[in-house]
């Protein structure tokens, strides 16, 4: 409560103003808000209006509700569209929401309006059959044969068929094929695929390479795509190819050529680059596939074809880039070791002699892309480590597990997932 002092006569000017000053709250407070009470935020304890009022909109409650609805159709009165809303009328209005009373309905085939169907009308009807109806038409905008200055609807308005316009085109048909993008069937449409759907009007990349098992868009260096034949391994229980990918026969010798095969390079898919013949070129590539079937030859650290690296390469039968047939992957190290531990002799002899029946291929070299060192062998698995990758590797005198950099080329064998 503020209290006052009476100023008498006995206090000076300046001694009441100081009283005054020290009997007066300096701590009064103004509370800001919406001050008017028909807003749909009225504060009622604002003192000052801030401008956030918010109001309804026009024939709205602040609910978003009607503020006038007779009829409970979730339409204000004031928005209504008056007319006639029964379809059966010859009156009919197409955008009408509120029914006016204005519906003229006859009894359909009662044509000289006695209220009974009979011979009478069949005659009144021959009496005028095929004579326009003045002021009849299509009264749809939506209809094909939409006659504006029709009065009222004959009901024989025509419309397009779904998904197509009045003039038999397409509404949606974004690879502009004739064909509406709601009507078409994703598939392989190459004849030539195994895969091939008759059906198919979009392809979907799904189309199988024509040797039946490989993935779609592989590239094969020779006329004979590899054989897929299944050996299995005795000491280990597990199934490999009995071949190199890229090989036309299973090897008869360590220095077999024809049972050599390919020369990938790690992580990347058969598109031509593990030729032994292929191209080289001098560009990294910034993607999973390049554009092209060259075999990339770099300088420089990380030994990798790939810029910036990706580790999620030839990871499993489902990996990126997967160059195995279907059910077949890269080994991992520990799966390729276990074999290796089996030879009766741990060196390229040995290799030769187990169920693998594994050449010497050589290796082709990142910086040059020359094939050297043929008397040995290279094969790549699944297995990082660090910037290389695990690698099988043999001679004369032994083998070992090793690791690689990714941009050199090897041969692949496949095991069975």
């Amino acid at each position: 409560m503020t209290h006052f002092l009476p100023f008498t006569a006995t206090l000076s000017p300046v001694l009441f103003i100081l009283t005054w000053l020290f009997a007066t709250p300096v701590n009064a407070q103004t509370t800001p808000g919406c001050t008017y009470a028909v807003a749909c935020n009225y504060n009622a304890e604002a003192t000052v209006d801030d401008g956030s009022c918010v109001f309804a909109e026009t024939h709205y409650d602040c609910e978003g509700n009607c503020l006038l609805d007779l009829n409970n159709n979730g339409l204000c009165d004031l928005d209504e569209t008056a007319g006639c809303t029964n379809a059966d009328a010859i009156n009919y209005h197409a955008e009408a929401t509120l029914d006016d009373g204005s519906c003229m309905v006859t009894c359909k085939g009662d044509f000289n309006n006695d209220g009974v169907i009979t011979t009478n009308d069949l005659l009144s009807f021959l009496a005028i059959f095929s004579n326009e109806c003045e002021g009849g038409g299509c009264t749809d905008p939506n209809g094909c044969n939409y006659n504006p200055g029709a009065t009222f609807n004959l009901d024989f308005c025509e419309y397009p068929a779904e998904f197509y316009d009045c003039e038999g085109n397409c509404l949606n048909d974004s690879d502009g094929d004739g064909i509406c993008d709601e009507l078409e069937v994703s598939g392989c449409t190459d004849p030539d695929a195994p895969n091939f759907n008759p059906d198919a009007t979009d392809d979907d990349g799904s189309c199988e390479s024509a040797q039946a098992g490989f993935p779609a868009g592989t590239v094969f260096c020779t006329d004979t795509p590899t054989e897929i034949i299944e050996v299995l391994s005795p000491a280990t229980g597990q199934i490999w190819m009995d071949r190199n990918l890229g090989a036309s026969q299973v090897a008869t010798s360590l220095s077999d050529q024809a049972a050599i095969g390919d020369m990938y390079q790690w992580g990347r898919f058969s598109d031509g680059h593990q030729c032994r013949n292929s191209a080289t070129l001098s560009q990294l590539s910034s993607t999973d596939q390049p554009d092209h079937g060259d075999f990339i030859i770099l300088n420089g650290s990380p030994a990798d074809w790939r810029s910036p690296q990706n580790n999620e390469l030839w990871q499993g039968v489902n990996g990126i880039n997967n160059p195995c047939p279907s059910g077949f992957r890269l080994p991992t190290m520990s799966e390729f070791d276990a074999e290796r531990v089996t030879w009766e002799n741990l060196n390229s002899n040995g290799a030769f002699f187990s169920p693998l029946k594994l050449p010497t291929g050589g290796t082709r070299a990142y910086t040059t892309g020359v094939i050297s060192s043929t008397s040995t062998g290279n094969y790549w698995m699944s297995t990082l480590f660090g910037t290389n990758a695990r690698s099988i590797f043999f001679n004369g005198s032994g083998s070992t597990i090793s690791s690689a950099g990714r941009g050199y080329g090897f041969s692949v064998r496949c095991i069975k997932d």
